[in-house]
Formats: C-alpha cells, sequence, structure tokens
C-alpha cells in the first residue's frame, strides 16, 4: 500500500510539474481518466500560477486600482 502511495504521490507531482498530461498520469497508475481528478483531489488543491506569478498580478492590480477611473 506504501508503493502505491509513494507511487501516486510522485505522479501528481509531475503532472502539476506539467511532466506528465492527464492521460499519461492515468496511465502511469494504472486507472481511468476518469478517476485522476479523484486522485489529484485527494493530494490537495492545484496552483496553477506561480508566488511570482501571483505577486506581479497583485502589483498590476495594485497600480489600477492607484490609477482610478478613467
Amino acid at each position: 500500500m506504501m508503493e502505491h502511495e509513494a507511487r501516486e504521490s510522485v505522479a501528481v507531482r509531475l503532472y502539476r510539474e506539467q511532466k506528465l498530461s492527464h492521460g499519461q498520469l492515468a496511465k502511469f497508475l494504472g486507472i481511468g481518466r476518469g478517476q485522476v481528478d479523484e486522485v489529484l483531489g485527494r493530494h490537495g488543491p492545484f496552483d496553477e500560477f506561480t508566488a511570482e506569478e501571483i505577486a506581479k498580478q497583485a502589483q498590476s492590480l495594485q497600480r489600477i486600482r492607484e490609477a482610478g477611473p478613467s
């Protein structure tokens, strides 16, 4: 059981790093594509943005707010 959990954890990490596609993740884990979302859900939320990207977006929003209505 522990081997399966470790394999699943590694596979999810590779998926989140965009090194595996959704279909590849399913194949790697030996599950159907429909089950992949369940696996991803067990491993917590998935942030598609890096901390740097979020910081840049926050700075842009702040500049827009400071500029006020056009």
